[in-house]
């Protein structure tokens, strides 16, 4: 007598992760200025010396002994700060370019770099308004665009970041932070096929920036390119190998275009490099499957029994692979604990009536079927009254 089909579902899980905004590393540049006093010009100078030799704490001396001689030494107060910077001294540096912007309010490479130490000790407002008075007085200066607009990015204020960044490479074409940041912001707004624009500008300056390829190839799943997408994430991986994100998207794409086999390696690969990558085990669970590889299957969902010994579908899935396999004892047993988690689970009752068909178990295969009738699994239907009939 024949039975149902059983029936399996393949969800397809992709998590995109959140890409890491990158921050321009800004270290002060010097700018040179004469004093009416000649013995802060010799301390001055002193501190440049010491600067450029990358002695920057006897340079913090000179240039304080410069101050000392002449507290109206504007640049020395700039470059002070700038020193202070290199030490990661940020809150000493917004002293000196507080002192700075006293004397000379229009100063904007004070504002500028005012504002980066302000975003460093997480000062969000206060580093927005130095950005923006800094822009105020000298539309040049590209580091205070890229800045501001990572801070908007930060906020989520996406359609401002993109403006900056638009900015930026207006004043400097090749600037890679500009053009990763643009793309990120364009994923964020669902604007793919410009993420890939912004992306592929990046490309085209930094071929050797694996998380370039990484970006572009989700942004190519969202325009659901997949073969583009396969593409980037093979590049990725050929530019970082140990990665294992980049092998689970790839993965991901080869499940899309049912190219399960290269799926499957995929998802190993993944799991060789990071064993508790759960999304690549779970997907990896059900390419054995819907490849008929049912040992392969029971030990994945195995695996994943352990992490999640409350997930019905797991057991459902495994007891097909079971079932497959002609483990008829652990079948029935992986079905009866996904009802007992999901009581309400037509599917495992129909496959736990074919299961229990096999054992000849007609009575208690005859209730089962019911069941997944009952719970409106319509399947079921046609299998009730050849199975009851022979209880």
């Amino acid at each position: 007598m024949l039975f149902m089909q059983n029936r399996c579902q393949f969800p397809f899980f992709l998590s995109l992760k959140n890409s890491i905004v990158l921050l321009l590393g800004m270290t002060g540049t010097l700018v040179f200025g004469q004093s009416q006093v000649p013995e802060a010009v010799t301390a001055f100078n002193e501190a440049i010396a010491h600067f450029n030799a990358k002695a920057y704490e006897k340079a913090i001396v000179s240039y304080s002994n410069a101050i000392e001689l002449d507290p109206t030494y504007t640049k020395a107060y700039y470059n002070r700060g700038n020193t202070r910077i290199n030490l990661e001294d940020y809150k000493g540096a917004i002293v000196d370019y507080n002192k700075v912007i006293s004397l000379d309010a229009k100063f904007a490479k004070a504002w500028l770099y005012k504002g980066f130490a302000e975003m460093k000790t997480g000062e969000t407002k206060a580093a927005l308004k130095s950005f923006n008075t800094a822009l105020a007085n000298d539309r040049t200066l590209d580091a205070a665009f890229l800045n501001r607009g990572v801070i908007q990015q930060k906020l989520e204020n996406y359609e401002l970041a993109i403006d900056d960044y638009k900015e930026v490479l207006k004043l400097k074409p090749t600037q890679y932070t500009a053009m990763y940041n643009l793309g990120l912001c364009y994923y964020k707004l669902n604007q793919f096929q410009e993420a890939v624009t912004s992306f592929t500008e990046g490309i085209n300056h930094q071929p050797a920036k694996a998380e370039l390829y990484e970006n572009r190839g989700k942004s190519y799943i969202k325009l659901e390119k997949y073969e583009e997408a396969i593409a980037d994430f093979t590049a990725a991986i050929k530019n970082n190998a140990s990665v294992a994100e980049y092998y689970y998207y790839r993965g991901y794409c080869k499940m899309q275009v049912e190219d399960f086999g290269g799926a499957n390696t995929d998802f190993a690969l993944a799991l060789q490099i990071q064993p508790d990558h759960d999304a690549s085990l779970t997907n990896k669970a059900m390419v054995s499957l819907q490849m008929k590889k049912f040992d392969e299957a029971i030990v994945d969902y195995s695996n994943l029994l352990k992490k999640y010994p409350n997930n019905a579908d797991y057991f459902m899935n495994r007891g097909l692979a079971y079932l497959q396999s002609e483990a008829f004892d652990n079948a029935a047993q992986d079905f009866k604990s996904a009802i007992e988690i999901k009581p309400a689970f037509p599917e495992a009752f129909f496959n736990l009536a074919n299961v229990l068909t096999k054992q000849e178990k007609l009575t208690e295969a005859c209730e089962a079927m019911k069941q997944a009738a009952k719970l409106g699994y319509e399947p079921a239907n046609a299998h009730i009254n050849a199975l009851c009939v022979e209880k």
